[in-house]
């Protein structure tokens, strides 16, 4: 296999899993913590271009940057606030709050359905 070749490979693998895995967080993670995180790619394209081609980012890149690092600091405080809301509350809150973050229910559901095609056939 040649360098170009392998190195698509590998491009196309981390594709293919970091699909999976927003897939995965999609299901088990409100969607609005979601969303504030998948914007820190501009900060990010900003330090790339700040380290590749010394571009020093505008006063607009810079105060947007900061929003979005401000939403994720908020997201972050108000899911450690809601977490200990929900251990104080029902017996609902604590089994759904149980759930966020693991692939469980997600996994079950696959299995589930996997059984089903294959009885099916």
């Amino acid at each position: 296999m040649t360098t170009a070749v392998a190195d698509r490979s590998k491009l196309a693998t981390a594709i293919v899993v970091g699909s999976i895995g927003a897939a995965l967080a999609c299901q088990h993670v409100p969607i609005t913590q979601i969303t504030v995180f998948d914007q820190s790619w501009v900060a990010f394209a900003v330090l790339r271009g700040l380290r590749l081609f010394a571009e020093i980012p505008s006063a607009s890149v810079s105060v947007g940057i900061a929003l979005i690092i401000s939403v994720g600091v908020l997201a972050i405080r108000r899911k450690s606030t809601q977490e200990r809301i929900d251990r104080g509350g029902t017996g609902e809150s604590r089994e759904h709050a149980s759930h966020i973050g693991t692939t469980e229910p997600f996994l079950q559901q696959f299995a589930d359905d996997a059984a089903q095609i294959g009885g099916d056939l």
